[in-house]
C-alpha cells in the first residue's frame, strides 16, 4: 500500500526515511522497486511511452504554473511579502524538510514523527489545499493509539487533543479578499510549532544534563 501511495503521489515516499532509519535496506530498495512499479505500470494501458512523455510534460507545466494556495507555506509568504515572499517561502520549505528529515534520524520516531513527516504533504507544496489535510487523520490516529495505552495524561496531552479535534471540527473559514486562512491550517500549525518546541526544550535539558 505504501508503495502504491508513492507511486500514485510522489510525495509519501518521505515516509521511506523510516526504513532507512531501521537500516532495512533490503526493504526500502524493495518499496523503491515497487512505487516506480506502480508509477509506470498503469501506462501500458495507456499511451505506453508516449502517455509518460505526455505525463512528464503536463506535470512540468503544472508545476511552473503561479499556483499558490492560502493553506501552503509558500502561498502564505507570497500573501505576506509580495513577489519577496517566493524566496522567502522557498527558503522555509527548504529549512523544514530538513529539519523533518533532522527528526526522522535524531529521533526515537513516534506520532511527532508521523506527524512531521505528514507536514511534508499538507504545508510545504504551493498547491496544498485544504483537501490534503485528510492526511492528518495518520497521526491522529496514532495519538489515539499512544494515550490509549497510557495510564496518565500529560498536560501536553490534552492541548494536542484540542488541536486534534480543532483539525478535524473547526470550518475552514478563508476570507477570498485577504486570502488569510484560519481554523484548521491555525490548529495544524500550532500542532507543529509546538512539536519542535517540546523538542527545542529536550535538548536543552540534556545539555544541562551533561
Amino acid at each position: 500500500m505504501f508503495s502504491l501511495a508513492a507511486g500514485f503521489k510522489l510525495y509519501p515516499a518521505l515516509f521511506g526515511l523510516l526504513w532507512i532509519k531501521e537500516r532495512k535496506y533490503k526493504d526500502t530498495l524493495r518499496l523503491l522497486l515497487d512505487g516506480v512499479l506502480a508509477f509506470f505500470a498503469p501506462f501500458v494501458f495507456f499511451g505506453g511511452i508516449n502517455g509518460i512523455i505526455d505525463y512528464i510534460g503536463t506535470f512540468t507545466r503544472y508545476m511552473t504554473k503561479e499556483m499558490y494556495s492560502q493553506t501552503s507555506i509558500l502561498g502564505n509568504c507570497i500573501t505576506l511579502f509580495g513577489e519577496h515572499g517566493k524566496n522567502i517561502g522557498r527558503a522555509m520549505v527548504c529549512l523544514w524538510i530538513l529539519r523533518v528529515v533532522f527528526n526522522v534520524f535524531s529521533t526515537r520516531g513516534g506520532v511527532k514523527t508521523i506527524a512531521l513527516l505528514t507536514s511534508t504533504h499538507t504545508i510545504l507544496l504551493a498547491e496544498s489545499y485544504v483537501y490534503t489535510y485528510v492526511f492528518i487523520a495518520i497521526p491522529c490516529v496514532l495519538f489515539l493509539n499512544e494515550i490509549n495505552k497510557q495510564e496518565k495524561y500529560r498536560t501536553m496531552d490534552y492541548v494536542y487533543a484540542v488541536l486534534f479535534a480543532g483539525v478535524f471540527t473547526i470550518p475552514p473559514f478563508v476570507n477570498i479578499q485577504s486570502g488569510v486562512l484560519v481554523g484548521i491550517y491555525v490548529c495544524w500549525i500550532g500542532m507543529l510549532v509546538l512539536i519542535s518546541l517540546e523538542e527545542i526544550v529536550k535538548i536543552m535539558k540534556r545539555g544541562r544534563r551533561q
